[in-house]
C-alpha cells in the first residue's frame, strides 16, 4: 500500500454547501455515492427533520423505535412519501395519466394523478391557506374534499372509514376505497361489523351540494351524503383557523435510485417549475397545464430528495437539465460507523485497495454491509453479497478479486469459476 493512504474518507466528502443540522435544505436535493453507505437512510432524516420541524440534532436524541414512529405519523399525515424509480417508470406514473377500470364489464379509462401531482396538491392547499385564509369559500371544493380524504385515509389499506352521524337500524359506517374524478366508490359496514361486497356511489358534485346545505335528503344514499358532509364541514371550519397560528407545514417526496428511470421522460415538463423563482408563490411562478387540462405547480413547500448509486455505470446518467437544478451531497464510506474492528479494518484496508485501482471514489463499499456484525460474519459478507459486486466492479478479471482477498488475508479457495472465502482472516 501507499504510505500517504486515506486513514477515512472525509477528505473525500467535500462540503454539502448547505447546514441540515440547523433545518436549512435545498427544495431539490441528490445524494449520490457508492453502495451501502446509508444514502436512503440520511435522505429519511432529512425528510423527518423538514416534516416535524425537527432540527438534526434533536432527532438523534430519538431512540430508532422514536423515529421511526414519528416518521410513519408523518407518512400518514402525507407528509412524506418514498417511490423507487426503475427502468419502467413512467411519466404516468409520477405525474398524471391513464389507468384502466373495470366497471359493469365495461373498460374505462380513467385519469389518475401520480405521486408528485399528489404531493405537490397536498402542499399546494397548506401553502395557500398559510398565505391567506379567510375561510372555507377560499377554498375549492375539489382540493377541499382531497386534502380531507388524504388526511382520513389508513397507508396499509388505502381505504377511508367514515362513521355514521344519524343512526341507522342497520348500518354505522362506510368505507371509501376508489376515487374517481367524478365519483367516489364507498361499501356499507353493518352494526354487526359486516363489510357489504358491494360497489356503492358517491357523485362528487351532488356531495358539494351536501356540504354547502343546498340539498336535504331525498334518495335512499342520502344519509351518506349527509353524513360525509357534515365532516367535511367540520374539517373546513377547522382551517379557518388564522395562519399566524402554525406554520406552513413542509412536504418531502424522497426518490430512491433516482438514476434508475429515464429522469428526462420522467419529468418531463415538470423540469421547467423545480427551480424556486419559478415555485408557486415565487416572484416569476409558473404553472403548467397537464395534456389533461389540469394545472400542475410546485409550492415552496414540497422538497425532493433523490439518492444516486455512482457504482452502477450501466444505469440512466441524469439528464443535464435536471441536474443543474439539483443540488449535490456526496456520501462516502463512514468506517467508524462499524463496531467491530477487525471489520472496520477489514472495510478501511478493502477500500483503500479500491481506490487506488480504480482510482473512482464511486466504487467503494460502505458501511451498511458490516453492520452490527463479527469477524465471524466474514465468509457470509464476501460469499453473499462483496464477491456479487467486485465481480461487477471487475468484470472478466477474477485476478482483480484474488489480489484483493490475499491483501486482505482472507483465506479463499476456487470452485470452477467462482471464488470462496472460506474463513476469517487469521489473527
Amino acid at each position: 500500500m501507499p504510505e500517504n493512504r486515506v486513514e477515512d474518507f472525509s477528505a473525500l466528502w467535500g462540503k454539502a454547501g448547505f447546514r441540515p443540522e440547523t433545518g436549512e435544505f435545498p427544495l431539490n436535493l441528490i445524494l449520490y455515492g457508492p453502495p451501502g453507505t446509508g444514502k436512503t437512510h440520511r435522505a429519511l432524516r432529512y425528510a423527518l427533520s423538514l416534516a416535524s420541524g425537527l432540527p438534526l440534532p434533536q432527532l438523534e436524541v430519538l431512540s430508532p423505535a422514536e423515529q421511526q414512529a414519528l416518521q410513519a405519523q408523518h407518512e400518514k399525515k402525507g407528509q412524506i412519501a418514498i417511490v423507487s424509480f426503475h427502468p419502467g417508470f413512467a411519466y404516468e406514473d409520477f405525474i398524471q395519466g391513464l389507468r384502466p377500470n373495470i366497471q359493469a364489464g365495461t373498460l374505462l379509462f380513467e385519469k389518475r394523478d401520480g405521486i408528485l401531482k399528489i404531493m405537490a396538491d397536498k402542499a399546494r392547499l397548506y401553502q395557500e391557506q398559510g398565505q391567506a385564509l379567510a375561510g372555507i369559500e377560499n377554498i375549492p371544493f375539489a382540493d377541499l374534499l382531497n386534502l380531507f380524504l388524504s388526511q382520513h385515509l389508513d397507508p396499509d389499506t388505502e381505504e377511508i372509514e367514515l362513521s355514521l352521524h344519524a343512526p341507522h337500524r342497520i348500518f354505522q359506517s362506510f368505507q371509501i376505497f376508489e376515487i374517481g374524478s367524478e365519483c367516489l366508490y364507498f361499501r356499507r359496514r353493518t352494526r354487526r361489523n359486516i363489510l357489504k361486497k358491494e360497489r356503492k356511489v358517491l357523485k362528487i358534485g351532488k356531495l358539494e351540494k351536501y356540504f354547502l346545505k343546498e340539498k336535504t335528503a331525498s334518495d335512499k344514499e342520502a344519509l351518506f351524503y349527509q353524513s360525509l358532509g357534515q365532516d367535511l364541514r367540520a374539517f373546513a371550519q377547522k382551517l379557518r383557523l388564522p395562519a399566524k397560528t402554525a406554520s406552513v407545514p413542509r412536504f418531502v417526496l424522497v426518490i430512491d435510485e433516482i438514476n434508475r428511470a429515464d429522469t428526462a421522460l420522467v419529468f418531463g415538463e415538470l423540469l421547467s417549475l423545480l427551480d424556486a423563482d419559478k415555485r408557486l408563490g415565487a416572484t416569476q411562478a409558473l404553472q403548467l397545464q397537464l395534456p389533461s387540462g389540469d394545472s400542475l405547480s410546485l409550492p415552496a413547500n414540497l422538497y425532493l430528495i433523490g439518492t444516486m448509486n455512482t457504482a452502477d455505470h450501466s444505469i440512466q446518467r441524469l439528464d443535464t437539465a435536471l441536474r443543474r437544478r439539483f443540488v449535490f451531497e456526496a456520501v462516502y464510506p463512514e468506517p467508524a460507523l462499524v463496531q467491530d474492528a477487525t471489520l472496520r479494518q477489514v472495510m478501511l484496508q478493502m477500500n483503500q485497495w479500491l481506490l487506488q485501482e480504480t482510482n473512482e471514489k464511486g466504487r467503494l463499499i460502505g458501511q451498511a454491509l458490516f453492520w452490527q456484525k463479527n469477524a465471524q460474519d466474514l465468509p457470509f459478507i464476501f460469499n453473499q453479497q462483496l464477491i456479487p459486486l467486485l465481480e461487477d466492479y471487475f468484470p472478466q478479471q477474477p485476478e482483480k478479486l484474488k489480489a484483493l482477498l490475499k491483501h486482505l488475508g482472507l483465506p479463499w479457495q476456487e470452485e470452477g469459476p467462482n471464488i470462496w472465502v472460506v474463513a476469517p482472516p487469521s489473527s
